[in-house]
């Protein structure tokens, strides 16, 4: 039923991506195993608070993203918690709340630290603290591409380059608004250089 809901969402048909998590919800919420219906739910009420956030429900949204970090909290997974944090940023980014988004930004960044240092150094790249770490750094750096901060954002795509070199899969993105940094920077010369780059890893498929 998630899986149905996503689809539906990916298509913005919201209506019945709402019916799919809700029917989902209800399902989850019989699981016996606690950590298994508390995955669930929590994932549920995260696509439940995107929904609203769509349609700039901003408070019902901040409703769902706390019942979801609120169950994430119980189950004590960092980067499941650091995820949660993401949804916040996404939320706080959408309202346009500039120091709401600098304050859970710092957040992210001092909990990434923190927790980072249990993780054993061989595993620490791949890790998916470290995924959502650079999720939160792609999505901070968009965030200062619109204002128009672009040295800002261009500083922030670099680190997010770095911090996920072991998720291939995520670096194409990266390299295009690394690539739409340096023109909106009127840098065309690194902007036609870094557009070469990424469509060379492409076409030898270096990402996978």
């Amino acid at each position: 039923l998630v899986n149905i809901g996503n689809i539906y969402f990916r298509n913005e048909n919201y209506l019945l991506a709402k019916e799919n998590y809700l029917k989902a919800l209800d399902n989850f919420k019989l699981f016996e195993d606690q950590e298994m219906k508390n995955y669930g739910l929590a994932t549920v009420y995260d696509n439940l608070a995107l929904i609203s956030l769509s349609s700039k429900n901003f408070k019902t949204s901040e409703e769902y993203f706390n019942k979801a970090s609120k169950i994430r909290g119980t189950l004590q997974k960092n980067e499941d918690l650091l995820y949660s944090k993401l949804g916040f940023l996404r939320l706080y980014i959408e309202m346009n709340n500039h120091k709401a988004v600098d304050n859970i930004f710092r957040e992210i960044c001092d909990f990434y630290r923190d927790k980072v240092k249990l993780i054993s150094e061989k595993d620490v790249s791949s890790s998916f603290l470290t995924r959502n770490y650079g999720y939160a750094l792609i999505r901070i750096g968009v965030y200062h591409m619109k204002l128009k901060k672009y040295d800002e954002a261009l500083n922030y795509f670099e680190n997010a380059l770095n911090v996920l070199s072991s998720f291939k899969v995520e670096l194409p993105i990266i390299e295009t608004y690394l690539t739409e940094i340096h023109y909106l920077k009127n840098d065309l010369t690194r902007a036609k250089k870094s557009a070469h780059v990424n469509i060379n890893k492409l076409s030898k498929n270096n990402f996978n």
